[in-house]
């Protein structure tokens, strides 16, 4: 959600109505309480966190009541010239998956409905403090460096999570999966997952149900989603295997192949600017695993998040990425603690070997990980370098 909150308070003196919106009682999933009735003030008294195709997302600073302080409330209402559209729709479907899930790492239901007179739509949750998708965007203007290995865990754990409940106890998928839908709170010590207005219903074997649609944005997708083929709940894992790679790259998938460089300093340079975008290598890219870049330094911590994005991220082989579950399990083995420096290098199939890399991993710790697809032969070798003297 964007960092750019306006709050437009009642002027000194006015005598305008406070319009509310009042929502039905809608009981939320088991353990969770939901209200006899909810009211929610008009659009100008909400702070606006963010936004959406097609709908506005708001903080609602609920009031004290009877001397207790009241945890803050995140609106999503659909946009006035959306009302009778399929954003609309999409709403009101998220709402009805919402108030089913009830688990640590998706946010809380609080309500749905309609504002008096027939106004929008309007879909009440938790606040989930900042989207990931926030995080990496400062970061990358404040550091420019990978997140620490440990906040990458955190939030795969949490995500991963949340994922296992909905593959194997509601039997959907999420197919929305990007930093702009996960939320996190106080550094990264609660992680949840959001933005459920494109679910897809699975079969207990994780196969999309006939006439569901995997939706998604294409910058997350696939190949399999991309070339219109079976789908599976292995998509989700796809597409949080690119997570991992924003938390890294600092950037979203195959940005790069867009080109442009840096953005014009003054409106005469726009035009060529423009014309700089490569939009067919950024289409050919689709579904494919982006490469990390080539100034990453990771040492030994991050040894997991390489395993579980380069697991993640198989393109010809969607049955071969690890489900949710299991990606937990890499999470909860025991760690080596060594704290010898991590090499990553990509290595070409149809490429010479005019490098002899025998020494090198006589001397080092060595595992080759396959990575090949029908466009490219290559693996990832990862090493283990024995610490400086």
């Amino acid at each position: 959600m964007s960092e750019n909150v306006f709050i437009t308070p009642n002027k000194p003196g006015s005598r305008a109505v406070r319009r509310t919106a009042q929502l039905s009682s809608t009981p939320a999933a088991t353990g969770t309480k939901s209200p006899s009735a909810l009211h929610i003030p008009a659009t100008p008294y909400l702070a606006k966190l963010g936004y959406g195709t097609g709908v506005n997302v708001y903080l609602y600073n609920r009031s004290p009541k009877a001397g207790r302080v009241m945890s803050p409330w995140a609106v999503k209402r659909v946009n006035k010239r959306h009302e009778k559209s399929e954003y609309a729709d999409r709403l009101e479907k998220e709402a009805a998956i919402l108030r089913t899930l009830n688990h640590p790492n998706i946010i809380g239901f609080r309500g749905f409905t309609k504002t008096v007179e027939d106004g929008p739509k309007n879909l009440v949750m938790e606040d989930g403090n900042q989207s990931l998708g926030d995080l990496i965007e400062m970061r990358k203007e404040n550091v420019d460096l990978p997140f620490p290995a440990q906040n990458i865990e955190k939030v795969t754990s949490g995500v991963c999570s949340a994922l296992d409940y909905l593959h194997t106890e509601k039997l959907i998928m999420h197919a929305d999966i990007k930093s702009a839908n996960i939320l996190i709170k106080n550094d990264f010590e609660t992680v949840k997952m959001c933005d459920f207005g494109v679910t897809v219903k699975v079969d207990k074997s994780g196969k999309q149900l006939p006439g569901e649609q995997y939706i998604g944005t294409d910058a997350w997708s696939p190949i399999e989603v991309i070339l219109k083929e079976a789908v599976t709940t292995k998509a989700d894992i796809f597409a949080f295997g690119l997570v991992i790679f924003e938390t890294l790259a600092l950037h979203s998938p195959h940005i790069d192949k867009l080109g442009g460089g840096e953005e014009p300093l003054d409106d005469s340079m726009s035009e060529s600017f423009d014309d700089s975008f490569d939009d067919a290598a950024f289409q050919e890219a689709l579904g494919t695993r982006p490469a990390l870049p080539d100034t990453l330094d990771l040492d030994n911590s991050y040894k997991k998040v390489l395993e579980i994005f380069f697991g993640a991220t198989i393109v010809e082989k969607p049955e071969s990425r690890p489900s949710a579950k299991q990606i937990l399990e890499i999470l909860e083995r025991e760690d080596t603690g060594d704290d010898s420096i991590m090499c990553v290098n990509i290595i070409d199939g149809d490429a010479d070997d005019s490098m002899d890399q025998s020494s090198y991993m006589e001397e080092s710790s060595c595992a080759t990980i396959d990575i090949s697809d029908s466009a490219n032969e290559s693996s990832v070798l990862i090493c283990e370098s024995p610490p400086a003297v």
